[in-house]
């Protein structure tokens, strides 16, 4: 049967390009819109984030971990993020864990600035290719309760397969 195959986007805030379903924050409370957050220390240039829009956390030493989860039905997804350059009194540390379907660990990113004085933007943290066509639950984890971990998601990618039909008039 013919397929049709596309990559569908999932932004910090608006969500899902084609369904519109939104990123699911863990807790909910944690987590700010980053171009509106008067408490935010690390600041973006807002122009050069997807849809001009981020999601922004810090785990902050002894603090539980947050998370990030994203619904999506398909093969494939890339989550992108936005790295800080160091700086002092902030962290600008990643430390994110991932697991696929309730479970299934997929890896870890770790990243900490030692010399960068920009921001970098785009930032793939995991690649998950070669996924059963089906619905997945992707879980983006802090995972450092030592030394913090920031958390500035931006958006993510995931390829969609879909089986197409034809009707043949006899």
């Amino acid at each position: 049967m013919p397929q049709v195959i596309s990559n569908r986007t999932i932004d910090d805030e608006s969500g899902d390009s084609v369904s519109g379903a939104l990123p699911t924050y863990i807790p909910a409370s944690f987590w700010r819109l980053g171009p509106t957050c008067p408490d935010c220390a690390v600041r973006p240039d807002q122009s050069l984030a997807f849809n001009r829009t981020w999601h922004d956390n810090s785990q902050f030493p002894g603090n539980q971990p947050v998370s990030l989860s994203l619904d999506f039905v398909g093969t494939a997804i890339y989550v992108f993020c936005i790295v800080p350059p160091i700086e002092t009194n902030v962290i600008s540390r990643y430390s994110l864990t991932f697991s696929l379907d309730d479970g299934a660990s997929q890896g870890t990113f770790l990243y900490s600035p030692t010399s960068n004085t920009d921001f970098l933007y785009n930032v793939s943290v995991v690649s998950l290719p070669s996924l059963a066509n089906k619905a997945h639950k992707l879980l983006v984890s802090t995972d450092d309760e030592v030394n913090g971990s920031i958390f500035l998601f931006d958006y993510a990618v995931y390829t969609c397969v879909q089986v197409t039909f034809s009707l043949f008039a006899i």
